[in-house]
């Protein structure tokens, strides 16, 4: 036995060393591509910045090389619902602690975490907590207010607000959880339209309750009436706050010297939304005050025509309370505009100086054919060209300098560092962001690669390192790719709404490139709405089953599919 192995050894001794192939891995750059829920500023240490995504994890924005560091791709597929991320919170009193809840509910069985850092999220520790409730971060109310807030006097104590199950807290610093209150509780809601509590937010001016918790807590509530509430004993009991306005879900709020500061929606958003208001309620006097803003003395967010949208994001100047920041939200009467010529429609963002008795849009309207008067930046983005902000949930001020501030989208994250100029400059700050859902791609040996992507179609890729222009024309989601190898030929289907006369006219596509999908050639309409696509090894046949259907269509001269 000892002389075979011996041989053995011998042999192995004599043959050459095979090569070990090495690989560098590294995301493949969008940039963006999906819903920025909320951008969460420090309010003690400068340029630390959060961005959470409703399914895209969470990121740190790195201010050094204007970059957002993902902290979240850890997560194995097995827990990839927890890439929704529902709610952030920042410890008032220790910068380096961070609190995300996290879970989504059609993946990873409906897993909720809070996950819990101590290093501004390089670590996490993780309590599950799906058995208490379960989290959606991809469902309707997602842009709304922190659900998760750090108690200012004891950082021990948390408050997380849930979407079915009702109030939690924590006297741990997140490790354990314990229901503390029914209020919003839906007990079997379908938690993609149910919100629950939109807000938690702590009053710092208020006493010490007798364990040394912040005695004043407030809460919202994504409901049409009784949706406002406020605790006194430290989240013991809440009494409901009534005035405010009618029909119109709270989604943020802000404090400032005794007053609360409320975004309104009649839904709890994004979309669908057919009205809102910005209102300031004095906690002393119980006053609600309706400052919002007004065109031609019609309140915007009124319902009517031209103002059927609602009001999402809000910040305020800490150095100013009567400087605030808001946005519209399912508002498609603002154009963003690009200095290439492109632009698109979405929501406005509106800011005040003398808190709330008069109002400018921090967008320039400005004859749009002249490219000095752009108020948005590509920012060396090759793909946001002609893209709205919209869905605009969030907006946030630098509190170290005010005339700085971040506003999120469907599409990803704006900053802007001249908010108070006559021509404020929106740039695309996505990088490091990537959201985007792959649903196929093609890596072409020798070649560039080719990608498909949910409601942004994919890009040809030369570089990997750089974003590229998405295919054209647009079909939004394009949800395979049929590769022809012999020949280099590519086949993609969707559906598209057409808005250019108007009315918005629906129909199915189907495109053929015969140059790497460098180039389109649209061909007869098929047959069923997008689905799967095959072509065959010298790209003469098409194959293509529609979503839902068991039915596959073939052509041979890339005509009309026939069923077969």
């Amino acid at each position: 036995m000892n002389k075979i192995l011996g041989f053995l050894v011998g042999i192995l001794a004599v043959l050459p060393a095979v090569a070990i192939d090495t690989y560098s891995w590294g995301n493949v750059r969008l940039e963006g591509g999906g819903f920025v829920s909320a951008v969460i500023a420090s309010p003690t240490v400068e340029n630390l910045f959060y961005a959470r995504t409703d399914v895209g994890g969470i990121y740190r924005w790195d201010n050094t090389y204007k970059v957002w560091i993902p902290l979240l791709d850890w997560l194995s597929q097995d827990d990839v619902g927890l890439y929704g991320t529902e709610s952030v919170a920042l410890d008032p009193s220790n910068p380096e602690r961070l609190y995300i809840m996290a879970g989504t509910k059609y993946f990873s069985d409906g897993k909720t975490a809070i996950f819990r850092s101590k290093d501004y999220g390089a670590t996490f520790d993780t309590t599950i907590v799906t058995s208490l409730w379960t989290a959606h971060g991809n469902g309707m109310g997602r842009q709304t207010g922190e659900k998760l807030a750090v108690d200012p006097h004891n950082p021990d104590i948390l408050f997380c607000g849930s979407r079915s199950a009702g109030l939690f807290k924590s006297s741990d610093a997140g490790v354990t959880w314990a229901n503390v209150s029914t209020i919003g509780a839906q007990p079997g809601a379908d938690l993609l339209n149910a919100n629950g509590i939109s807000f938690v937010l702590f009053d710092p001016a208020s006493s010490l309750t007798a364990t040394g918790g912040t005695s004043v807590i407030y809460m919202g509530v994504s409901a049409a009436t009784d949706n406002l509430y406020v605790s006194k004993d430290g989240g013991v009991s809440f009494t409901a706050i009534s005035g405010g306005p009618s029909n119109q879900m709270p989604h943020r709020a802000v404090l400032s010297n005794g007053n609360l500061f409320i975004t309104f929606s009649s839904s709890a958003g994004p979309q669908p939304v057919s009205s809102g208001a910005f209102y300031k309620y004095n906690i002393t006097s119980g006053t609600w005050t309706n400052i919002t803003p007004q065109e031609n003395g019609v309140y915007l967010g009124s319902g009517g025509q031209s103002y059927a949208h609602g009001f999402g994001g809000v910040s305020l100047d800490p150095n100013d309370p009567n400087h605030i920041i808001i946005t519209t939200l399912g508002y498609y009467g603002g154009q963003t505009r690009y200095a290439d010529g492109s632009d698109g429609w979405g929501d406005r963002i509106y800011v005040t100086k003398d808190g709330g008795t008069t109002w400018y849009t921090a967008f320039s309207y400005k004859d749009p054919s002249l490219p000095e008067n752009a108020n948005a930046s590509l920012n060396g983005n090759a793909w946001i060209t002609g893209n709205a902000i919209h869905w605009a949930g969030s907006v946030t001020f630098n509190p170290f300098n005010t005339d700085e501030a971040w506003v999120t989208s469907g599409n990803g994250v704006f900053h802007c560092e001249n908010v108070n100029d006559s021509l404020p400059i929106w740039k695309f700050e996505s990088r490091g962001l990537e959201e985007t859902v792959p649903l196929d791609i093609v890596s072409i040996p020798g070649g560039p690669l080719v990608t498909a992507i949910g409601d942004y179609d994919g890009a040809v890729y030369t570089d990997i390192t750089k974003a590229t222009p998405i295919h054209s024309p647009k079909i939004g989601t394009t949800q395979s790719l049929g590769y022809a190898p012999l020949v280099g030929a590519f086949l993609r289907t969707g559906h598209v709404t057409d808005y250019s006369t108007g009315t918005g006219i629906e129909s199915d596509v189907m495109y053929y490139s015969a140059d790497m999908a460098a180039t389109w050639t649209k061909l007869p309409t098929p047959i069923g709405t997008q689905g799967l696509v095959v072509l065959s090894a010298d790209g003469k046949v098409l194959l293509h089953r529609p979503t839902n259907s068991s039915t596959v269509s073939r052509s041979a001269n890339q005509g009309p599919p026939g069923q077969r």
